[in-house]
């Protein structure tokens, strides 16, 4: 199984759209930018950091994060989760202006 990390977008393009220079140059552009995307994704597993238990997270988030641990959460992501959820007496929080 290939990864990700491990593909070329041009390995990903079909015989009738490799052939198209204006493909092969897009696929090129994103295989530029797709370390610093990657890089990014255990950033956003925000639901996975904050339900982590003591046996970790899923092992397909955790190929995601790099097998690393991931960062705690701050107290500014904890307040705009906490703004999605209703309070405990069911009315639907608002947003502070």
């Amino acid at each position: 199984m290939k990864r990700l990390a491990d593909t070329s977008f041009a390995e990903l393009l079909p015989s009738s759209l490799a052939s198209d220079s204006s493909m092969r140059a897009a696929a090129q552009a994103l295989d530029a930018v797709q370390p610093k995307t990657l890089s990014g994704i255990p950033s956003l597993l925000l639901w996975a950091r904050l339900l982590e238990d003591g046996n970790g997270i899923l092992p397909p988030l955790r190929r995601l994060a790099g097998n690393r641990a991931l960062p705690p959460l701050s107290e500014t992501e904890l307040d705009l989760l906490a703004w999605q959820l209703p309070d405990q007496g069911g009315a639907a929080a608002r947003y502070p202006r």
